[in-house]
């Protein structure tokens, strides 16, 4: 766990710009969720497996960043 002085906080790199850094077998377990719950039509979870999938390639924020768009959201909200 990080501590507070540990988080440097960043602006959001945009998803199109992020170097991906795939986890071949998260990756694929994730995939092969998605597939056997949209044949069994489990939209739900198929959406929920995707995310897995999406994490899993390296695309999903880091803390820094999630901490720039608490704080820049609150000023401006």
């Amino acid at each position: 766990m990080l501590s507070p002085n540990e988080l440097n906080i960043s602006k959001p790199v945009s998803a199109w710009n992020k170097a991906i850094k795939v986890e071949p077998r998260k990756f694929f377990v994730s995939l092969g969720k998605m597939v056997v719950e949209g044949v069994c039509q489990d939209w739900s979870d198929v959406g929920s497996a995707a995310v897995d999938a999406l994490a899993a390639l390296g695309v999903s924020k880091k803390p820094e960043e999630l901490a720039w768009q608490l704080i820049s959201r609150a000023l401006f909200a």
